[in-house]
């Protein structure tokens, strides 16, 4: 009777605990949907205004308010839109090709930038091989990480105009820059201080964007 006694007290206790808890995360979630709800809202009737039709089945409303549930918890919205394509699903696809190719750019792009300005004696041919492997695997490793959103399509004269939106998760992305920036850095033959200070540039950017993430978050 005695143990049967102490497990009701137990369960009694935590029962306790998790009213206590769940209210204060009710109202923080409750703050965060009505936001949503109202930016999805906003957005929406600008973007139907601007002649957009949502890909699929639901709504402009719907599919913009999930997406912005999912960067309220830390994904990011990367966004890519094509124009002059004659069939709508082939826009779709050279939409997300394109959005892979632009994400893979940018991050080599970046890396450029620090092994002409802040590293002395790399050759060019050096820097460009090292851009171009490091845009080739960034592109492999990004395919599998770029989660389709919602799709928006409009009719320009006889061809379409797709507008892809992509959820991405930071901490996968960092794994992927890493991964990718190792397999370029390894082709080309850097000295250790040079892979370091690259390495340093990839950290510094990740944790840059994860306390823009936090501070949003704090914001709302």
């Amino acid at each position: 009777m005695r143990k049967l006694n102490l497990f009701w007290g137990i369960c009694l206790m935590f029962f306790a605990l998790s009213v206590a808890v769940v209210p204060a995360a009710q109202s923080q979630s409750k703050s965060v949907i009505k936001a949503a709800k109202k930016e999805a809202k906003k957005v929406a009737k600008d973007l139907e205004k601007d002649g957009w039709e949502l890909v699929g089945i639901g709504t402009i409303e719907g599919a913009v308010y999930d997406a912005l549930l999912k960067t309220k918890t830390g994904y990011k919205d990367y966004s890519y839109t094509v124009s002059g394509q004659g069939n709508l699903g082939i826009a779709q696809k050279n939409a997300r090709i394109n959005a892979m190719a632009a994400y893979a750019a940018e991050t080599a792009t970046d890396i450029e930038d620090v092994l002409t300005n802040d590293i002395e004696g790399i050759p060019e041919a050096q820097v460009e091989q090292i851009k171009d492997n490091l845009t080739a695997y960034m592109k492999i490793g990004i395919r599998s990480q770029l989660r389709e959103a919602y799709t928006l399509s409009r009719k320009v004269g006889h061809t379409y105009e797709v507008q892809a939106h992509y959820l991405l998760d930071p901490e996968n992305a960092y794994e992927v820059k890493v991964q990718a920036l190792l397999q370029a850095i390894s082709v080309a033959n850097l000295n250790k201080e040079v892979e370091q200070v690259l390495k340093d540039k990839v950290e510094e950017d990740h944790q840059k964007e994860m306390e823009e993430i936090e501070n949003g978050e704090a914001e709302e």
